[in-house]
């Protein structure tokens, strides 16, 4: 809904100076948390088990504190570096840019506390924040502001409701985490371990990055080389087909905290069987809108504007790739849950890098459709990495077919 609506009150190139100056804050937030949301979920839930409340409230204390001085710092570099490469960019985009970095410590904040709230299993109410809370209020943000306007929304002022709708996220998310943490959390003088901490946290930093830049890859590259218009074609189609793996997003979000559990009870029967069922349960959800993109997605598409149907064939492309992605399982979190964070690390790179040289040959002669099939490249890659070192590790067979 937020995608139909900025589109069509932008145009191509409004939307894609916007979609790059998200991608662009999506990327910067991954270093900026510094692997902690990752960490967060396994450790809190093993403190929690094990009632390490002092322990418990200085790793949610100290990740916040890190993480806040590493978003205002990446903020300024981030803003310093395009400036310098200013002429590189179209300067719509490079405003809208540097807008969105005011988001980014209220970003890696909110995603610290929601990370917390997961690790004590209230899934829910983690969600809430940032996938619930926050679109709505972006949404009518933009929905006022378009009345106000006379129906125009341009890319740096959509950016700037984005950053007023972070910071509201972060607000509630601050509430949840006070009325939810448990009560023998509150009372105790908090202990760190902060090296430790850190050295856990590489990998999963490690992993989240690369996650992040292979899904950001095609509207990175495409915003130099293709300008604001291609960008915001493939955005769209991006957009659009990241719903079909909506599905196995909303599985792993508990399922990831589970397979922590009964992996440290040695319970390897019960893990086959929670991978299995999500994987069946995503490709279940997935396919079915996979196949109205394909039938019925040049028409989907001419919603959002005419221009943005020249995106077809890449949303087929992104579609089917998300399909496999569903099929394949839950590969990343049985993996990181387990403690193999370094084997996802490097099938990630792997597929990133490849993703890199195929854009580099592809775009320059397809365009959006180049940049499609790297990411589907990327995709399929790194699911097929990971399902071998599940299977390997630990003796799992990840897929749908179970």
């Amino acid at each position: 809904m937020i995608s139909l609506t900025l589109a069509r009150s932008m145009g191509a190139v409004g939307y894609g100076a916007y979609s790059f100056a998200m991608a662009c804050v999506g990327v910067l937030s991954v270093p900026a948390l510094l692997g902690f949301d990752g960490l967060l979920v396994r450790e809190v839930a093993n403190q929690r088990a094990r009632e390490r409340w002092a322990l418990l409230k200085g790793l949610v204390r100290r990740a916040r504190q890190l993480t806040l001085l590493a978003s205002i710092g990446l903020g300024l570099a981030g803003a310093g570096l395009a400036w310098g490469l200013s002429g590189q960019l179209e300067q719509n985009m490079l405003t809208a840019f540097w807008i969105g970095l005011f988001a980014l410590p209220f970003v890696t904040q909110t995603r610290v506390i929601q990370s917390a709230i997961t690790g004590l299993r209230h899934i829910m109410a983690a969600q809430v924040p940032e996938a619930i809370f926050q679109p709505t209020l972006f949404l009518a943000l933009i929905a006022a502001t378009a009345l106000l306007l006379g129906g125009q929304v341009g890319a740096q002022l959509a950016v700037g409701l984005y950053s007023v709708s972070a910071l509201a996220a972060f607000v509630l998310a601050m509430v949840f985490w006070r009325r939810l943490r448990k009560a023998k959390v509150q009372p105790v003088v908090p202990q760190y371990a902060t090296g430790a901490w850190l050295r856990g946290a590489v990998p999963f930093a490690l992993t989240s990055g690369l996650n992040i830049l292979g899904a950001s890859l095609g509207v990175l590259m495409l915003g130099p080389m293709q300008g604001a218009e291609a960008t915001g074609i493939f955005g769209v189609a991006n957009a659009a087909a990241a719903l079909v793996a909506l599905p196995l997003v909303a599985i792993n979000t508990p399922l990831g905290p589970a397979v922590s559990t009964v992996f440290a009870e040695g319970n390897k029967a019960e893990i086959q069987r929670l991978a299995t069922k999500a994987a069946r349960g995503a490709l279940v959800f997935c396919l079915p809108l996979a196949l109205v993109y394909i039938v019925f997605g040049s028409w989907i598409l001419w919603v959002f504007g005419e221009e943005f149907q020249a995106g077809y064939t890449s949303l087929v492309i992104l579609s089917l790739a998300q399909v496999i992605n569903a099929g394949t399982g839950s590969v990343g979190v049985l993996l990181l849950m387990t403690g193999h964070e370094r084997d996802v690390a490097v099938a990630l790179a792997i597929a990133v890098a490849v993703n890199v040289v195929v854009n580099l040959v592809l775009i320059p002669v397809w365009g959006v459709d180049g940049a499609a099939l790297g990411a589907a490249v990327n995709t399929l890659l790194w699911n097929a990495l990971l399902a071998f070192r599940v299977y390997r590790k630990l003796g799992i067979r990840p897929t749908a077919m179970g």
